[in-house]
């Protein structure tokens, strides 16, 4: 086998045989060899075709330098119109309708060269991108040099006769893939249909035009071995000053120890140049629940989310999600790590249909302790959601209560209604609610805040 990438892992080296015969492998010897190659043909191809771009790029700079010449004239009949304007009003001599089309001509005329100079300046950067891929291609192939290859030779043993067709398999750096996703929400259908896709870049050093492309979650650069755990030590500090705040879990999920492969059902070239090759895995079609979360103490909005089973064979691996309603772009969201039979849940941007308003309807301040030492502010709170579909919704609303970071600082909740659902470690009262076609709900939560008199409260609305 030869012309092997030099960065090939030698220690990667593995022989197959398939066929009528049988062999046994008796070794594989891997040598460097010089290769000397000519890329004359394709250097002089991709020399003629940057000579190409280069002229159409500098054709149209000249018609940008054409079009700012023609609005300088513009302005400046502008601004003579301008000066005979103030001059004529001064000797009573001024034709209003006649200035007025005048002055509608040149802004027109003003108005056109801009469109198509801004025109030409988006052909003018997708050329320039083509001039910087021409130009990566050449720099790939270099001047013709000679380079080093690997070659492998297989020695082996025949111990049945028959044809045999052998296959090298090695270990490339420079090779990489990741997966994103377009996922459309069909509200009617309570459905969404994901797009699964990866986009493959290498620069390898080989050519990979209409190959059988498997991709693998396997990564081959982890070591083998048991790594060693180190002694865990912690401390405290001394040193006054505010607490830090938790630093986000490490959270690595995995499919049972074993990796996947993906076998892309068509061939695929892939440029050695780096760029990124967009290739489909997988159309999926999945039911989905449909809740919207409301935070209106953040945004007055209630954002969807979706959530389904993955009841496909592989996983759903980490990716950017571009959202769409129907037919229609909605932004980008990410897909979590998501294994078969596990949830998943994607947030698909806003439903204006349904809306909430959130009102702080009373706050009262008042001494309190027998000698007024103590000082409380009670707070109430009224949230409106109301729900413009012609279907019930499941409504999750989420509302924050401060959180003392002083012993002598007391927060209490006086009064939920309805009563709240739910309340989690970090203070943040959760109501699950369903509301019918165009019915409106109210909610009240009332909570105090109490300190010493003699000092002063900080982080309060």
């Amino acid at each position: 086998f030869e012309n092997v990438p030099p960065t090939a892992d030698q220690d990667s080296f593995r022989v197959k045989a398939f066929g009528e015969g049988i062999i046994q492998i008796d070794g594989i010897e891997i040598r460097e060899e010089a290769l000397e190659e000519d890329f004359s043909g394709p250097l002089q191809k991709l020399n003629q075709e940057m000579l190409g771009v280069s002229d159409e790029i500098f054709q149209v700079e000249s018609k940008q330098k054409r079009l700012l010449l023609d609005k300088n004239y513009i302005l400046s009949m502008k601004n003579h119109l301008t000066e005979t304007l103030v001059y004529d009003f001064g000797i009573a001599k001024t034709n209003v309708l006649s200035l007025k089309n005048h002055f509608t001509e040149i802004e027109e005329s003003e108005l056109g060269i801009l469109t198509v100079f801004f025109e030409l300046e988006n052909e003018k950067k997708n050329l320039l991108q083509k001039k910087n891929l021409i130009q990566r291609k050449i720099n790939l192939l270099g001047s013709g040099q000679k380079k080093n290859t690997l070659a492998a030779e297989i020695q082996f043993s025949v111990l049945k006769a028959g044809s045999i067709r052998l296959i090298l398999n090695y270990i490339l750096p420079g090779a990489s893939w990741n997966s994103f996703y377009d996922a459309r929400l069909l509200v009617s259908s309570s459905s969404m249909e994901i797009g699964y896709y990866a986009g493959v870049s290498q620069s390898t050093g080989e050519n990979w035009e209409e190959i059988d492309l498997v991709l693998s979650t396997s990564n081959p650069s982890h070591e083998a071995s048991l790594p060693k755990i180190k002694t865990w030590f912690i401390d405290l500090n001394e040193t006054d000053g505010f607490m830090a705040s938790e630093p986000k879990p490490l959270v690595q999920k995995n499919s049972g120890g074993t990796a996947v492969n993906f076998l892309i059902p068509k061939k695929e070239t892939v440029n050695p140049d780096g760029s990124r090759k967009k290739t489909m895995i997988d159309t999926i079609t999945l039911p989905v629940t449909i809740e919207y979360i409301l935070m209106p103490k953040k945004a007055p909005h209630a954002f969807i989310k979706a959530t389904a089973v993955n009841d496909r064979e592989y996983p759903f691996l980490p990716g950017e999600v571009s959202v769409y309603h129907d037919f229609d772009f909605i932004g980008h969201s990410a897909m979590p790590l998501t294994i078969r039979g596990e949830k998943m849940s994607l947030y698909m941007g806003i439903d204006e249909s349904i809306q909430v308003e959130r009102e702080l309807i009373n706050r009262i301040k008042a001494s309190k302790g027998f000698t007024n030492n103590q000082e409380q502010i009670v707070f109430k709170y009224k949230t409106t959601i109301q729900n413009f579909k012609n279907q019930p919704v499941s409504i999750l609303l989420f509302e924050p209560l401060p959180v003392s970071k002083n012993s002598e600082l007391k927060v209490k909740l006086e009064k939920s209604e309805p009563e709240y659902s739910e309340k989690d470690e970090k203070s943040i009262l959760q109501w699950k609610l369903t509301l019918a076609p165009q019915e409106k709900k109210i909610i009240f939560y009332e909570f105090s805040v109490t300190w010493p008199a003699e000092k002063t409260l900080v982080g309060l609305e």
